[in-house]
């Protein structure tokens, strides 16, 4: 059975640096970071904003050297006191804090450790901590063998930062792909993810949308209406979706064009990150939430169906034209192309509004949630 855990993105600290050319036999090679910093940072920021986790991968002795200056969160003495300012080590403790500045998460792993673990016990590793298909090994050529291991114990793919391809790429069991930058490298890994982004312009809006099926649960989200802003974090945190929204409505005529916009739009961007569905777990979730309760029912089939019972008597929550609520939901239900049923009981329409929301939220976690490889359908089509 295929491994649908983690998305992990392995990467050996050569891969973010350049061996120097100019040096004779007998002298220390030197190393600078790759490239174009502002290029490798962007490429790490989108990584980690998709839900990919960054692992960096050093040898014994290096792993017990910065993990301690991590653990310290403190590299610039040792910047200040390094002898030799173009050493491996020294451009590492660089990169490290370069890494914390821009907000890029990210953790330490030992090489041999971790070969080690694997050898022990492979098959509990590969069945609950990643996805096989959707993480990568990332090498450079002074890296190859190690990388070369690591992919073939893993059985994951292996992606090398080279301009020229090398015939040692053509590892034990896959073949590694080669790119010769961070961004070429990161859109292929962001093309193999369940993603979407969409951009959709009409006369009455303008909106852009992010999402990550596999993430955190963080959001940005800018619709020019702060009640709505705010139930759309709260669908994103309880679903562990990443959702970047921005809108650019006509509220001074009505928030009616927004709100069913971003609904079509999420349902677009929903219907493209889920791909051909398989493994999907597929349905329900009820969700009680002080004197109110939400009873959510959610299932990816691929048809357009809709049922609403729920009665709401304010005109307005907050800057929230209530009578929108079930518009919102049917127009993302139907862009989506899934069957939504909403059953919503209470008093407070504040709780009842928010606890559509959270049910929602965690419906979607529970129907997008990987169990395997199968379609779920006797039909072969969803």
């Amino acid at each position: 059975m295929k491994s649908h855990g983690k998305k992990q993105i392995f990467i050996f600290l050569q891969a973010f640096f350049r061996e120097n050319p100019k040096h004779t036999s007998g002298q220390e090679v030197s190393y600078t970071l790759d490239g174009l910093q502002a290029k490798l940072f962007s490429s790490l920021s989108k990584l980690d904003a998709w839900g990919l986790e960054l692992i960096v991968v050093l040898d014994e002795a290096q792993y017990l050297q910065l993990s301690m200056k991590q653990a310290k969160a403190d590299f610039s003495e040792d910047l200040a006191n390094s002898p030799n300012s173009a050493s491996a080590f020294t451009e590492a403790l660089s990169l490290f804090k370069l890494l914390g500045n821009e907000g890029i998460r990210f953790s330490l792993l030992d090489f041999s450790s971790l070969m080690k673990n694997l050898s022990l016990s492979k098959q509990v590793y590969i069945e609950r901590a990643y996805h096989s298909e959707k993480s990568f090994v990332i090498a450079s050529k002074s890296c190859y063998d190690r990388a070369g291991q690591l992919s073939s114990a893993l059985g994951i793919q292996t992606i090398s930062l080279s301009s020229v391809a090398q015939k040692e790429q053509d590892w034990q069991s896959k073949k590694s792909r080669n790119f010769a930058s961070w961004p070429l490298l990161t859109g292929f890994i962001l093309r193999n993810l369940r993603t979407a982004f969409v951009e959709r312009k009409t006369k009455e809006t303008e909106i852009s949308l992010r999402l990550a099926l596999d993430a955190h649960g963080e959001s940005s989200i800018d619709t020019g209406l702060n009640f709505f802003n705010h139930m759309l974090e709260n669908l994103a945190k309880h679903a562990k979706i990443n959702l970047y929204l921005k809108v650019k409505g006509d509220l001074k005529v009505d928030e009616h064009h927004s709100i069913e916009d971003v609904g079509i739009v999420m349902g677009i961007a929903l219907k493209q990150a889920l791909g051909d569905k398989r493994g999907l777990a597929r349905y329900g979730f009820v969700l009680p939430m002080d004197e109110s309760s939400a009873k959510c029912l959610l299932d990816f089939s691929g048809r357009f169906s809709f049922v609403w019972e729920a009665t709401l008597n304010r005109e307005y929550v907050g800057d929230f034209p209530t009578e929108m609520l079930r518009h919102f939901y049917e127009s993302f239900a139907s862009s989506a192309m899934v069957n939504l049923h909403m059953k919503l009981r209470g008093e407070n329409e504040h709780h009842l509004i928010e606890s559509s929301f959270k049910a929602l939220g965690k419906c979607m976690r529970q129907a997008i949630l990987q169990l395997d490889d199968q379609l779920p359908s006797t039909k072969g089509l969803l």
